[in-house]
């Protein structure tokens, strides 16, 4: 007789949760993907749903009115992700989101990372690389530029050029690389950066409240009321409100800490309340400018202008306009990790002495470099940069 071993396979994915929305709201989105899906809906709601259907639940240990929900469950393979998947729709409050985190934690479960769900979703074949690009591009989120294509061609171009005269000049040329890759990655960081600037009074710090939703600037009629820099970070773009620029009187030190801003900015928004223009800002790097009219309580009433954006804090009158351009003009290249490892790579090779080494480390460095033109690579690069519970 022979005695049978099994296999038996472990579970080798954890289950992950991810709330969509931020709180609190109305209604929030609570994702659930893995083998421990069906085992936590058992915990959260009072009964058992059909497979790939929704139903209208109750929660448990949750208080009523705030306990009904609307849940969805789709087992694997036939889910977004090809694994068990869950969503519940419950209340937007932070005392029902805490209990089913609690549950959640106390099942095992772990809280999903950025793009995990599209991830998950390209590990099992439930969506495509292209797909994923596509999607990420809707985003505003791009791998592949112009920018990184002149970089790629001018490693090849000096590679080939090094060969040609027996490695002439190569730490020259090896410094030239390094400056333009740092060039990319700079202002690849800093174009999702948006700087009001203008004039005291003129409405930087209305616009700044009306676009965030919230009380953050003082808004005054005494000039140089905004002092200090102030901040707030939205999906696509990060909004820096600056102190005005013909403060008299006032401590330097604000208007030295706006320009630190300034020179991080991949957008200048200058704002203006219909005056006269006068010019009184240098930008030393190629950040995006536009102009806004602020104050523009009756915008169908104002002429029309080439470039010029009427808006009104007031009225909230031009507002989804700006921030639809902010949107546009924010669209990030990524970094992937292969750009970082290759400047990291061109600064160990600018130490080498041994010309022959040098030459490697720099073929190299091109290989690493290019191995983010793989669709599939680009795919997951760019997941890590999605929404939580996309």
């Amino acid at each position: 007789m022979f005695k049978i071993k099994q296999n038996y396979n472990p579970i080798t994915t954890s289950t992950i949760y991810a709330i969509v929305n931020n709180l609190p709201c109305a209604i929030t989105i609570i994702r659930l993907s893995g083998p421990l899906v069906l085992k936590t809906l058992n915990e959260c709601i009072d009964e058992l749903l059909e497979p790939d259907s929704w139903r209208t639940s109750t929660l448990t240990d949750i208080p009523n009115p705030i306990n009904k929900c609307t849940t969805r469950w789709q087992p694997s393979p036939n889910s977004p992700t090809g694994e068990d998947y869950a969503e519940l729709h419950v209340f937007g409050l932070r005392k029902v989101v805490n209990v089913l985190i609690n549950k959640f934690k106390g099942l095992g479960l772990k809280q999903a990372n950025r793009g995990e769900f599209t991830k998950r979703g390209l590990d099992n074949n439930k969506i495509s690389p292209k797909e994923v690009i596509e999607i990420a591009s809707h985003y505003g989120l791009k791998i592949k530029s112009s920018a990184i294509d002149n970089i790629k061609t001018a490693f090849k171009t000096t590679i080939t050029k090094l060969e040609s005269t027996n490695y002439q000049n190569i730490s020259v040329k090896i410094n030239q690389l390094t400056t333009r890759l740092i060039t990319l990655i700079k202002t690849s960081i800093k174009q999702n950066n948006i700087c009001l600037v203008g004039n005291t009074n003129v409405g930087k710090s209305s616009l700044f409240n009306a676009i965030s939703k919230r009380t953050r600037a003082i808004v005054d009629d005494v000039k140089g009321t905004t002092r200090d820099v102030l901040k707030t970070s939205f999906k696509d773009f990060n909004l820096w409100d600056t102190p005005g620029f013909d403060q008299t009187n006032k401590n330097s030190k604000f208007i030295t800490n706006a320009w630190t801003y300034i020179d991080n900015a991949g957008v200048i928004a200058m704002v203006n309340n219909n005056q006269p223009l006068k010019p009184f800002l240098r930008i030393k790097h190629k950040a995006v400018i536009v102009l806004i009219e602020s104050k523009s309580d009756l915008i169908h009433k104002l002429p029309n202008q080439n470039e010029v954006i009427w808006t009104s804090a007031y009225t909230m009158e031009g507002l989804p306009q700006v921030i639809n351009m902010f949107k546009q003009l924010t669209r990030k290249t990524i970094i992937t990790p292969s750009q970082i490892t290759a400047l990291t790579l061109l600064k160990k090779c600018k130490l080498i002495k041994n010309i022959n080494t040098k030459f490697d480390v720099l073929k190299t460095t091109n290989q690493i470099l290019n191995k983010d033109s793989d669709e599939t690579t680009t795919a997951y690069n760019l997941t890590n940069y999605l929404c939580y519970g996309k």
